[in-house]
């Protein structure tokens, strides 16, 4: 619901559009787009929310996941 709420699109549109799960979820997810383009020097990533908590997430487990590939 709170996806609804935020942008007015259900669930099934957020997971095919955006990168939803857990931290090596998303890692691979990311991994895997960027081996698509055939490598890139930036990622952008534009989160639900700019909440301290969901910084954090991103900074300490999800990049350092994506790093190590």
């Amino acid at each position: 619901r709170h996806f609804q709420v935020y942008s007015g699109m259900d669930l099934p549109y957020w997971k095919e559009y955006y990168l939803l799960g857990e931290a090596e979820e998303l890692a691979e997810k990311i991994r895997a787009k960027v081996a698509n383009l055939g490598g890139c020097e930036y990622v952008v990533l534009n989160p639900l929310n700019w909440g301290m908590e969901q910084l954090e997430l991103l900074a300490g487990e999800v990049l350092p996941r994506v790093a190590k590939a």
